[in-house]
């Protein structure tokens, strides 16, 4: 039984959770590690409930084209910001989601264990493990019971997430999500944590990792850390082939390149943030644009009263053009599946080496950018 075409599946798991007959399993893909479901027929009692609910075959009905307001915003805090990736807009609202008595699910690096894992976070010092980038893929199917519950509890419950997982847990907790606000990430797509784990592990650092960076400020690298917070390894993209592979879209779950979510005016959050690239040069936060500036856009009066109750953020409003033209992601035919991606599967399956399969794939890509680096570092002596 198929409940949607698996280049489309975005391995949220909400079939297996719906399922009443327990008929259905998320399984692991052997080689790249993304998750997909699996339907015991012995079990399955045709009710199709799970073709019915799945996201990916109700995403007309679910997305928006509702933009209320776009800003570039900053936290006033310093020390929030230089932890950010972005402006620190992220902490923010799960700061004021957990003074306000809520709780908050989002992703956290747990690595060895996980490189992204969905935890619940209930208190502030706990919000510092969300902080930065995550390229992977996050489980969110664990988080459906306990956000049901926190609802249920009627508690204040903030979720943030990539806009298919978002679009999961709006089909979970519809009925009983009067004190759910959501937020959806601008989302380049999602690598799996095995890739990268096996990337990491062909590196051969002396030390244990204990941490993973994936970003500088506004520059995409792979940063390793031990046990103390010690650098192990950390280059930019021009020189990490896992960095660049990943924003060469080659090593992405296929369900990215078709995604439908997300887009320009297709939002299901009731917040969507992300990096304001493309900022103009007459914003007021123009001069601190290197250490981060946050987009956000505003869908809906939940959304507009978390922002509005927030006294911790400067706010610029600024032309909806102007973000969605520096950031490509929300344009329909940005993520297109490159003919490499299929070169990486290929060498990958055969060789069973990420470094190698990247090499393969995209070498000139690797050349163009490794000569761009030398050229700018020359430039800057």
């Amino acid at each position: 039984m198929e409940i949607c075409r698996k280049d489309k599946c975005v391995g949220c798991g909400v079939c297996e959770f719906i399922c009443n007959s327990s008929a259905i399993t998320m399984n692991k893909d052997p080689l790249t590690g993304f998750v997909y479901p699996i339907v015991d027929e012995s079990k399955c009692k045709k009710c199709n409930k799970c073709v019915s609910k799945c996201p990916i075959n109700n995403v007309e009905s679910m997305v928006s084209n509702n933009i209320l307001d776009c800003y570039a915003v900053v936290s006033k805090d310093s020390n929030i910001r230089q932890t950010s990736t972005s402006g620190g807009l992220a902490y923010c609202l799960q700061e004021k989601t957990i003074l306000s008595g809520g709780v908050v699910f989002s992703v956290v690096s747990n690595y060895p264990n996980e490189i992204a894992v969905f935890q619940r976070i209930d208190r502030l010092e706990k919000i510092n493990n969300t902080q930065g980038s995550k390229y992977v893929q996050a489980n969110v199917r664990i988080i459906y019971d306990q956000i049901i519950h926190e609802l249920r509890k009627q508690k204040k419950v903030l979720v943030i997430g990539t806009p298919c997982q978002i679009s999961a847990i709006k089909t979970i907790t519809k009925g009983i999500n009067t004190n759910l606000t959501t937020v959806e990430l601008v989302c380049h797509g999602v690598s799996s944590s095995k890739i990268l784990m096996d990337y990491i592990s062909e590196i051969k650092i002396k030390n244990d990792v204990h941490d993973i960076k994936f970003r500088d400020y506004n520059r995409t690298c792979l940063a390793l850390l031990g046990s103390d917070q010690n650098l192990l390894y950390k280059k930019y993209v021009h020189d990490d082939l896992f960095t660049l592979a990943y924003l060469k879209s080659i090593i992405l779950r296929q369900s990215c390149y078709h995604c439908k979510f997300g887009k320009y005016n297709r939002y299901v959050a009731d917040l969507t943030i992300g990096d304001f690239w493309g900022l103009g040069e007459d914003s007021i936060f123009r001069d601190s644009y290197k250490k981060g500036v946050s987009l956000l856009l505003i869908h809906s009066e939940r959304g507009l009263q978390l922002i509005e109750s927030l006294d911790n953020i400067c706010m610029e409003k600024r032309a909806i053009n102007e973000a969605i033209q520096g950031n490509r992601t929300f344009n329909d035919d940005y993520l297109k599946p490159p003919y490499q991606r299929n070169n990486f599967i290929k060498y990958y399956s055969l060789s069973h080496n990420v470094h190698r399969a990247i090499q393969k794939s995209i070498f000139l890509s690797i050349l163009y950018f490794r000569l761009r680096g030398i050229i700018k570092r020359i430039i800057r002596k």
